[in-house]
């Protein structure tokens, strides 16, 4: 359990998404979905405003993969010390 008082004298690791499996599922899901791989061979119908579906499709998993990894990096990742102020030098 975290957070109880037999975790309070020892030093917590750092946060490192690369051990966390849930992060590794989600971006090859979302590299795999982006790749029209199952789309038939020459799909070019239906358009949307001129644009192939498929090219929405791997648009729309191009952004969420986009926002998956930015989430990861902002939440997951340990990037300074939570000890160190915001100032700057």
């Amino acid at each position: 359990m975290t957070g109880t008082s037999e975790d309070a004298g020892r030093p917590r690791a750092p946060r490192e998404p690369i051990r966390r499996p849930w992060v590794w599922i989600v971006t090859a899901v979302l590299i795999v979905g982006g790749v029209p791989w199952y789309w038939p061979p020459g799909t070019v119908h239906p358009l949307v405003l001129g644009v192939p579906l498929w090219a929405l499709v791997s648009m729309a998993f191009t952004v969420a993969l986009a926002a998956h990894l930015s989430h990861v990096c902002r939440t997951q990742w340990a990037m300074a010390d939570e000890d160190e102020g915001e100032g700057g030098a």
